[in-house]
């Protein structure tokens, strides 16, 4: 009879043992789940229901869940501290749906979509304080159409459009005072055509125009007043042509001529005034005189 009581005694604590452990999700390192809705494999050993997983110090990694050994429904993962760390989504053992990522102080890190195991739809990222830093559009997990990144005080920084992964189309920058700050074009991923950088006060700062990645006909740069400041030419990337710099007043301060992107004859140089203080030659790049 003292036998029989000393089993149930011990049972009565094994079980009360149990229903501490899994409500602290708390379980000894050795510790096999008993329990036949958790952790279970049925008889052809096929994972079916909910599986928890445990770090080694007892404290609660993950929970997820199974249908035939395929990942179905939402997943948890956590932290040492306890705090998530992800939230997953799957259907058929395919990830599908939201994934969210989060910092170890619980701040939002990224969100992304799937659809049937493929990045499709908007995804995000934040900064540590979960303001949205930037959304762009996946199609089976390449960037396609529009893109924006952000300020932290949620005015735009950016935004284009991406075709095939590539930048494609109008891209432009922003001030954090909502002024344009670049307009450029791309081409399948290559900037290309008109090119344009502004001052804050909206007065073009740099304008020219690209040709497959490269420089290429006038480049004209200028003061925040809007006067002329620097006048080049482009050919295939390099400076070819009359190159002129101006001082705000008009007057030219420097004037060159470049072949194939070396200085070629008289370089003068001339003060505010107008007058030439100094004039030297080149052939092919180098000083002669």
């Amino acid at each position: 009879m003292k036998f029989i009581i000393s089993i149930i005694s011990l049972f009565i604590f094994t079980i009360s043992g149990v229903s501490i452990s899994l409500a602290q999700d708390k379980v000894s390192p050795s510790y096999k789940v008993l329990c036949d809705t958790i952790n279970y494999k049925d008889e052809n050993g096929k994972k079916q229901g909910t599986w928890k997983r445990y770090r080694k110090d007892g404290t609660l990694k993950g929970i997820q869940h199974y249908k035939d050994s395929k990942h179905t429904g939402s997943a948890m993962w956590y932290y040492a501290s306890g705090v998530k760390s992800e939230e997953q989504h799957y259907e058929n053992g395919l990830k599908h749906g939201y994934w969210i990522y989060y910092r170890d102080n619980g701040s939002l890190y990224k969100a992304v979509t799937y659809v049937n195991g493929e990045k499709n739809g908007i995804n995000r990222k934040y900064d540590t304080k979960s303001t949205l830093l930037s959304e762009v559009n996946l199609l089976a997990g390449k960037k396609e159409g529009q893109s924006r990144s952000f300020y932290a005080s949620g005015q735009i920084k950016n935004q284009g459009t991406y075709k095939e992964n590539d930048k494609h189309g109008e891209w432009r920058e922003y001030y954090e005072n909502g002024a344009v700050k670049s307009e450029q074009y791309y081409n399948m991923g290559i900037v290309d055509s008109l090119s344009k950088t502004y001052y804050k006060n909206g007065v073009v700062m740099v304008e020219g125009f690209y040709e497959a990645g490269k420089y290429n006909s006038s480049w004209n740069n200028y003061y925040k007043s809007g006067k002329i400041k620097k006048e080049r030419k482009f050919k295939d990337g390099k400076l070819d042509g009359f190159i002129k710099e101006y001082f705000e007043n008009g007057q030219v301060k420097v004037e060159v001529k470049y072949v194939d992107g070396k200085k070629e004859g008289k370089e003068k140089m001339y003060d505010e005034n107008g007058k030439n203080i100094k004039t030297v030659s080149y052939k092919a790049g180098k000083l002669i005189r």
